[in-house]
């Protein structure tokens, strides 16, 4: 089960892409795919529907961002002296936390935090 946002950009509707590949509306069970969606109650509820009973979308649709109302995105990852000049490159050394020693490569550690706008998420 993997729960999708379809349609016009702005104007995007709730639906699942079943084991069989094909999407179903989910606009008459949830409203959209928000916080509230993604709880483990509303999981548990979601993954006990009849799939076969939902309606099938035609064609291609366009796939949207998958969860609506996102606020803000923080990615944290590792930057090692193999992965050091493409992370510099990419990310400005303000936004660089302090160093660390790692235990699997000689040499220092970072952890790169940065902010992800919405708009660039969503491509609006």
């Amino acid at each position: 089960m993997k729960l999708v946002r379809y349609g016009k950009a702005g104007a995007e509707r709730p639906g699942i892409l079943g084991e069989d590949g094909v999407i179903r509306d989910l606009s008459h069970v949830v409203p959209d795919i928000g916080a509230a969606q993604l709880s483990p109650d509303a999981l548990t509820q979601l993954a006990k529907l009849d799939l076969a009973a939902l309606q099938p979308l035609s064609g291609t649709p366009r796939l949207g961002c998958p969860v609506a109302a996102i606020g803000k995105c923080i990615g944290i990852g590792s930057i090692t002296p193999i992965t050091l000049p493409r992370q510099a490159r990419q990310s400005r050394p303000n936004r660089s936390c302090s160093p660390r020693p790692s235990p699997r490569f000689k040499g220092p550690m970072m952890t790169s935090c940065s902010l992800k706008i919405q708009s660039r998420l969503t491509g609006r």
